[in-house]
């Protein structure tokens, strides 16, 4: 079970990292998923936007495997609670997907990392 909710609250974080990576460019000094990746495997921005979707995939895939056999598993509670987290998953997504804090019109990201970092 905490596996399961691990798997939701990591998907749900990456997907605010994901969603929220354009906006925050334009902001000096930034650092979320995105640019973490970006550092870590001195990739550009695109591959590591590439990398941190991948990683949000796999924990929906993660999520999904580990939240079947607990919903069938006749506890009633339980069912109920992996439901939950299902419905919070999906509801952050359209949340996410319909609210303006992740728009950016037209976005043009201002180059790679090291000119973000001044380097």
């Amino acid at each position: 079970m905490r596996l399961c909710g691990q798997a939701a609250a990591r998907a749900i974080a990456y997907t605010h990292d994901i969603l929220s990576g354009i906006r925050e460019l334009y902001w000096p000094g930034h650092i979320n998923l995105i640019t973490a990746l970006a550092g870590h495997y001195r990739c550009s921005l695109a591959e590591a936007l590439d990398r941190a979707v991948g990683m949000c995939e796999a924990q929906m895939k993660r999520f999904d495997r580990l939240s079947k056999p607990l919903a069938e598993e006749g506890d009633a509670a339980l069912a109920r609670y992996v439901r939950g987290l299902g419905a919070w998953i999906r509801g952050n997504l359209d949340w996410s997907m319909s609210c303006g804090r992740y728009h950016v019109a037209a976005p043009q990201p201002p180059g790679e990392l090291p000119s973000l970092f001044g380097g």
